[in-house]
């Protein structure tokens, strides 16, 4: 889903395990802004760009399930499931 309120602000790193240590999650929070009528892309929306994840390159699973991922299909299970309005649901 669209969100268009990422910042650094808006991530959450829990405390790791420590049979997982060596290792973060970061997981996105704030969905407050998601799905949005209007798209206006500002300068703080590239927060991330700088950050070098970004470069690095993507694993073959994480490739494989963004490849196999069905805007049409997940466009009708959020406007059936939330009702959300045609605007918020463009794939365009």
């Amino acid at each position: 889903a669209l969100n268009c309120d990422r910042n650094g602000a808006n991530l959450l790193v829990p405390k790791v395990s420590s049979a997982a240590k060596g290792t973060l999650e970061v997981v996105p929070i704030d969905h407050g802004f998601c799905l949005p009528e209007v798209l206006e892309i500002e300068w703080f929306d590239w927060c991330w760009i700088d950050w070098p994840q970004i470069a690095a390159p993507v694993c073959p699973d994480v490739r494989r399930a963004i490849a196999a991922i069905d805007p049409e299909r997940d466009s009708a299970m959020l406007r059936d499931a939330l009702g959300l309005r045609p605007k918020s649901l463009r794939l365009q």
